[in-house]
């Protein structure tokens, strides 16, 4: 039995050795050796490329939130549910002009109070991943910015509620690469301190 497997195996490997020699199969490992070779190169360069942007863009984040202070809990709630009923207009120097004289009037509420209706009427056309986020969508900023970037005739928003409520409440509407990475690093912030449901 032992004799009749190594006959076997022995005309097996004559077989393999004979393909081998031939030209066509040099011809394949060849060809195949150098299809290896450039993947790994691409690949290489690949991890390279992206292990530079990754640096470059982590570092040019770092620099536009440098300045931004590191904010307590209490100071981040207290800036959040600091709203005024009615909207007040102040000059460049702090000079105060009086309240908006318009409709609008603004009254506090609970959330227990508001429709569920509402409620996910507003997540479904503001913000469809607010469940589970954590203050940002990656996929939405990288899309932002490459609009941005392309100069794109189409702008989509990639901003979550979350960030909206730090623009309102905390930042500026000023448009700028400062203040939306000051956006970014506070959402998830506020994210961490404060439940999504109160």
């Amino acid at each position: 039995m032992n004799k009749k497997r190594k006959n076997r195996i022995d005309l097996i490997e004559e077989k393999f050795e004979a393909l081998k020699n031939k030209g066509w199969a040099k011809g394949v490992r060849i060809t195949s050796g150098v299809v290896w070779n450039l993947f790994l190169l691409f690949l290489i360069f690949g991890l390279t490329l992206g292990v530079f942007a990754t640096s470059v863009g982590a570092g040019y984040f770092a620099s536009l939130v440098a300045k931004e202070p590191l904010r307590s809990k209490t100071e981040m709630r207290n800036a959040i549910f600091n709203y005024e009923e009615t909207s007040e207009i102040y000059f460049s120097n702090d000079i105060y002009l009086g309240k908006v004289n318009s409709d609008i009037e603004r009254k506090l509420t609970t959330l227990k109070d508001v429709s569920p209706f509402v409620i996910d009427a507003v997540l479904a056309t503001e913000d469809e991943y607010f469940e589970t986020h954590n203050g940002i969508v990656p996929k939405a900023i990288f899309r932002g910015l490459f609009q941005d970037v392309t100069n794109s005739s189409s702008q989509t928003g990639g901003s979550t509620l979350t960030q909206q409520l730090i623009k309102n409440q905390i930042l500026t509407n000023e448009v700028s690469y400062e203040r939306k990475a000051k956006e970014i690093l506070l959402a998830m912030r506020i994210e961490h301190f404060m439940d999504k449901r109160r």
